[in-house]
């Protein structure tokens, strides 16, 4: 009760908000609320186990790496069962000030299954293009950083619907669906680019 009261009150007034006023909310006392949650900051890695490790579905796995289907349609079905879970006026904007206003979350977030998101779409995406697989060549960072170009453009979504109170005027399954059609037709090039920089490094490394 705490947490989900947490999270509608924080994502409106921000996490500079005291602590006091969310247990006004809730109806119980402040040392009440100190009891489960010691300090504000107990809350706050709280809340990040709900809005990022704990809403992971772990069916999203299975189905990102099922190569029986198209990657197309492996990325769309999954963004949008990941935004249907992600994207509410209370979990968006809570979840944009929770980065905003914490430095600490970088090594939870690096142990979260959102975190390995970005590797397993890389190596998916080589197995559709036909390219070399980590076993010869590991996943690079720049991969990963192309990936991330796509997670961002698809949360730019929700952070314009509920951050900035500017709604898509089209459909989220078609914008979506857009979206990755226009990364997987323009990244090809560029992961054959960072993965042939690697290969090479990887061959003088061993003087060859």
């Amino acid at each position: 009760m705490i947490v989900q009261e947490a999270i509608k009150y924080f994502g409106e007034f921000g996490f500079s908000a005291p602590t006091r006023d969310l247990a006004r909310r809730l109806g119980i006392t402040q040392p009440l609320l100190y009891r489960y949650f010691p300090t504000k900051e107990k809350l706050i890695e709280r809340l990040f186990e709900e809005l990022v490790s704990e809403q992971w579905n772990p069916e999203w796995d299975r189905h990102l790496v099922n190569r029986e289907t198209p990657i197309a349609e492996r990325l769309t079905t999954f963004y949008l069962s990941y935004t249907a879970s992600l994207f509410s006026y209370e979990r968006m904007r809570a979840f944009i000030f929770m980065w905003l206003s914490t430095k600490g979350l970088r090594q939870q977030f690096e142990g979260s299954p959102s975190s390995r998101l970005f590797r397993q779409i890389a190596e998916e995406l080589r197995v559709a293009f036909e390219l070399p697989g980590p076993a010869s060549v590991p996943v690079t960072k720049m991969e990963e950083e192309l990936v991330w170009g796509l997670q961002g453009s698809v949360m730019y979504l929700g952070i314009r619907e509920f951050v900035y109170g500017l709604a898509p005027r089209v459909g989220r399954k078609r914008l979506i669906r857009a979206e990755v059609d226009v990364f997987l037709g323009g990244v090809e090039p560029e992961l054959r680019k960072a993965i042939a920089e690697a290969a090479s490094k990887k061959r003088k490394r061993a003087g060859l």
